[in-house]
C-alpha cells in the first residue's frame, strides 16, 4: 500500500493552455490599442499570476493529501474462469481534508473483459472517509497481474493536472472452470473393440462396490451384507471390483503454440481443465496424481500424492500458470519439464507419465522427445502423450463454407501428423489426437486400459 506520484503526470491542463494562450493575445491587443494605458494591462496581468498561482498552491495542498491516501483491492475468492469477478478498489482518506471531483481509473489484466459497470469513476473523498470503485470482469485461468490504480487530481479552476498512482495487491490466480466426473459409469475398465467401446469388469478386493452374492466358504466375515442376508434368509456378502491404484504425472505443455487461436477456447484451457478434471477423477479413486509444467516465471512439480487437500494444491498450482509471450521462449523446454517430473515419481518404474503437448516443433527435436520417453518405458513406466491437434480446435469456432475450406487446408497437416504418429508408435509410444470436445474421454479411456493390465 502507498503512493507513488507518476513522473509524467504534471502539467497544464487543455484548459489552462487555452486560458494563457488567450490572455498573451489579449494583453498583446491591449498594447496595441491602449498604449497610455498601461496600469490596466499591468492589473490584469498581476491578477491572472495570482489566479495562477493560487491554482497551483490548491493543486500542491491536495497533492499533499493524496499521499496520504490508502488503497487496497478486493476480490471474491475462489477466482475461476469464465465466472464474473467482482473487483472493489477501496481508497481511504485518513487526513481531515476532502479530495473533490478526482478522476479514478483501475486498469484491469488485457485478456479479461469488462462484464459489469465501469473501471473508471468521477469521485468525492471524504475527510477521514473513503471511496470503493466496483466492476465486475470475466477471468481468463492461470496469474495475471492487475495495473496500480490512478489518480488524476486538479485545482479547482481545472488549469493543472498531476496523476498519482496507489500502490495495491496486483496479482490474481484463476482457478480452471471444469466438470467434475462422475465415477459411476466410468469404474469399468474400457477397451476398445471393433465394434466400438465395451466394459470388462473383473472381481475381487477393491473400493468400488460390485455386486451381492450368497456365501461361501472361505469369504471374509466382514464383507457380509447384513440387509440382504435378513431379506433373503441367506447369507450374502458383498463383491467389490478389483482395482489398483496408479501413479500419475500429469505433464502440461504450456509453450506459446499452446496459447494460439480464440480466447477462451485455446489448446492451453482446454489442457488445464481436462488436467484439473482428471485429477479429481483420480484422486477420488484413490490413485497418486502428480503435475509439471513450465511458465514464465520457472518450473513448477508437485509429487504425486492423494486425497482431498493435494487437490486443491492441484487447482492452485493450475491457477499459477503463466500465459506465453508469443515469440518469446523464456519457459522452460518441455524436455526439461518431463525430465524433472520423472526425477519426482515416488515408485521405481510402473508410473503413468500423461504428456498433454501439441508437439509443435522442429522436425529436429522429435527424436530428443522419442528418446526420452523410450528411457521412461525402459524404467518401467506408461508413457501415452494426449495431442491437442491444432485444426480439431481451429475449426471449432468455423460454420458453412468457411469451416469446410479450412479442412481441406487442414487436411495437408494431417499427413506430416501422421509421420509424427508411426515414428512415435515404432517405440511403443501411443500418440492420441484429441479435439476440444474428447480430451478427457480419450483420456480417461487410456488410462482405464493400463489400469486393467496392470491389474
Amino acid at each position: 500500500m502507498g503512493v507513488s506520484i507518476a513522473p509524467i503526470g504534471e502539467g497544464l491542463t487543455p484548459r489552462g493552455r487555452a486560458l494563457l494562450a488567450a490572455a498573451s493575445i489579449l494583453f498583446g491587443l491591449l498594447a496595441i490599442v491602449s498604449e497610455a494605458n498601461m496600469s490596466v494591462i499591468l492589473v490584469l496581468a498581476s491578477f491572472l499570476m495570482v489566479f495562477i498561482y493560487l491554482s497551483k498552491v490548491t493543486l500542491d495542498f491536495k497533492i499533499n493529501v493524496a499521499r496520504k491516501l490508502k488503497a487496497r483491492r478486493i476480490f471474491e475468492k475462489p477466482i475461476v474462469e469464465g465466472r464474473p469477478l467482482k473487483v472493489t478498489v477501496r481508497i481511504e482518506n485518513p487526513t481531515l481534508a476532502p479530495l473533490e471531483i478526482i478522476e479514478i481509473f483501475d486498469p484491469y489484466p488485457s485478456k479479461f473483459r469488462l462484464h459489469r459497470g465501469s473501471n473508471t469513476s468521477i469521485a468525492y473523498i471524504p475527510a477521514s472517509g473513503f471511496f470503493e470503485l466496483s466492476y465486475e470482469v470475466l477471468p481468463v485461468l492461470g496469474k495475471h497481474e492487475f495495473g496500480n490504480p490512478r489518480i488524476v487530481i486538479r485545482d479547482p479552476a481545472g488549469l493543472f493536472s498531476r496523476e498519482i498512482e496507489l500502490r495495491v495487491n496486483n496479482v490474481v490466480e484463476v482457478q480452471p472452470r471444469y466438470e467434475p466426473i462422475h465415477r459411476r459409469g466410468l469404474l469399468v475398465v474400457p477397451t476398445l473393440m471393433p465394434g466400438g467401446v465395451s466394459s470388462i469388469k473383473r472381481r475381487g478386493i477393491g473400493m468400488q462396490f460390485m455386486d451381492i452374492r450368497e456365501y461361501v466358504p472361505g469369504d471374509e466375515y466382514r464383507k457380509i451384507e447384513w440387509k440382504a442376508t435378513a431379506r433373503t434368509g441367506r447369507l450374502m456378502v458383498k463383491e467389490f471390483e478389483q482395482e489398483s491404484s496408479l501413479e500419475v504425472m500429469l505433464i502440461l505443455d504450456t509453450r506459446d503454440t499452446m496459447s494460439y487461436g480464440v480466447l477462451g477456447q485455446t489448446k492451453l484451457e482446454y489442457v488445464v481443465r481436462g488436467a484439473a478434471a482428471i485429477a479429481g477423477y483420480l484422486l477420488r479413486r484413490g490413485d497418486f496424481v502428480g503435475l509439471a509444467y513450465a511458465s514464465m516465471d520457472g518450473l513448477r512439480v508437485l509429487k504425486p500424492r492423494r486425497g482431498p487437500a493435494h487437490f486443491k494444491l492441484l487447482m492452485r498450482a493450475l491457477a499459477k500458470i503463466t500465459w506465453p509471450i508469443p515469440g518469446l521462449m523464456g519457459s522452460t523446454p518441455l524436455h526439461t519439464v518431463i525430465r524433472q517430473a520423472a526425477s519426482r515419481a515416488t515408485r521405481r518404474g510402473k508410473n503413468l507419465f500423461i504428456v498433454f503437448s501439441d508437439l509443435e516443433m522442429p522436425a529436429e527435436e522429435l527424436p530428443l522427445y522419442i528418446n526420452l520417453f523410450s528411457k521412461l518405458r525402459g524404467m518401467r513406466s506408461e508413457v501415452i502423450v494426449i495431442s491437442p491437434y491444432t485444426p480439431l480446435f481451429e475449426v471449432k469456432g468455423m460454420s458453412g463454407m468457411s469451416a469446410v475450406i479450412y479442412r481441406l487446408y487442414a487436411s495437408r497437416s494431417i499427413r506430416e501428423r501422421e509421420k509424427t504418429v508411426r515414428a512415435l508408435l515404432r517405440h511403443g509410444i501411443p500418440l492420441v489426437n484429441v479435439g476440444p470436445e474428447d480430451l478427457v474421454t480419450h483420456t480417461l479411456l487410456r488410462i482405464e486400459a493400463i489400469r486393467q493390465r496392470l491389474s
